[in-house]
């Protein structure tokens, strides 16, 4: 499997576009479960997560570090965990 990539989203000014290979078993990977805890949104016309620059770089910080996103209970209230 490899790295998620980034680029300047083509339809969405000022955002960046990261791209997070699938690994062809139909389960999410370890980017993409960051994509979406960091609140990145799927463009299914770009094929790729959307997100700010700054969630991006926490998004390659995380992804590099090793750490992983699951669903948890925060405050009550079942959501994207970093962990």
């Amino acid at each position: 499997m490899s790295d998620p990539t980034f680029s300047h989203a083509r339809y969405a000014k000022g955002k960046i576009a990261v791209r997070c290979p699938s690994d062809g078993t139909g389960n999410k990977t370890r980017a993409m479960r960051l994509a979406n805890a960091l609140r990145g949104s799927w463009s299914n016309r770009e094929k790729a997560y959307i997100m700010t620059p700054g969630a991006a770089v926490k998004l390659k910080r995380a992804y590099d570090a090793g750490q992983d996103a699951f669903l948890g209970e925060r405050n009550g209230i079942l959501d994207w965990v970093l962990r």
